[in-house]
Order: structure tokens, then sequence, then C-alpha cells
């Protein structure tokens, strides 16, 4: 009997160095969003592209749009601030850990859908079927509740 194997990617593909140096220089104003889009584009075209070509039957942009796999929640919801949680991790080799996720410092509130900036783009370009990571609400239950600042709008997490 024939065996068959199955393979997909699962979560974010490491961002190559132009879509890290545009990222950057995007943040201090010195390349347009339209710029950034572009390189971005190209970035995820050629991820594609490896993934079609080592015979992916299930394709991702590789989060290349986000700065991290948990960030884009934050940027279609209003309500965040800029400040960081400290995270502490429990068993072997927890400890304390900065995340990359923004603290809920109001009553958050929708202002877009999640994917709105993903989803037309892999619509367009995937060679066939297509997933997009969408992180669960209680991911942010944890990453994004600071005592002092949520605790006004979310009394407990």
């Amino acid at each position: 009997m024939r065996s068959r194997y199955r393979a997909e990617q699962v979560g974010s593909l490491l961002r190559p160095p132009e879509v890290l140096q545009a990222r950057s220089a995007h943040g201090v104003g010195q390349l347009t969003g339209a710029e950034l889009r572009s390189i971005e584009d190209s970035a995820i075209l050629h991820a594609l592209e490896k993934q079609r070509d080592v015979g992916l039957d299930i394709f991702t942009d590789g989060e290349m749009r986000r700065g991290s796999w948990l960030t884009d929640m934050a940027e279609a919801v209003d309500g965040f601030v800029p400040q960081k949680v400290e995270l502490q991790w429990k068993g072997p080799g927890g400890g304390r850990e900065a995340s990359s996720a923004l603290a809920a410092g109001a009553r958050l509130r929708k202002t877009r859908k999640l994917t709105a900036h993903e989803l037309p783009f892999l619509q367009t370009n995937a060679p066939r079927t297509f997933k997009i990571t969408v992180p669960a609400p209680s991911n942010f239950l944890v990453a994004s509740y600071k005592t002092g600042i949520t605790d006004t709008f979310y009394p407990t997490q």
C-alpha cells in the first residue's frame, strides 16, 4: 500500500532582509506605504512560488505584511496603547519575557476586517487554496492585559 504524507506551512515565514529594511524605513517615514506594499508584494510572490515548487497544497503569504503574527489584530482594533506587556511563562525554562503585543488601554473596538489588507492579494495570486493566520482573541487576554492600564476598562483578565 502506498503511503501519502501531508505537509503544510504553519505560521510565519522568515521575512527577507529587504522586507525588514523596508518596514524599518517605513516606520521612520523614509518609505511610503505604497513602496512598502510593493516590496511586500514581491516577497509574497516569491514565497508563493517556493510553496508551489515544493508541492504544498495550501498556500500562505507567510504574514509578510505583519510585524509579527500577533500584531495584525492590534492594527485592526482601536483601544491598544503603545505600552508593552511582559509575559510570565510557567514550566521548564519559564520566566519573564517581553511581548510584541500592545497593552489594551481602552475598550477594544474593531475598525476593519482583520485580514482586509491580505485577502485580496492572496485571492489574486495564490495558485490554489490559501490560509491566513488569525490570532485567537484569547491571546490578547494573556498578551495585552497590563495591570494599572487595562484594568480600568477590563477589571480582570
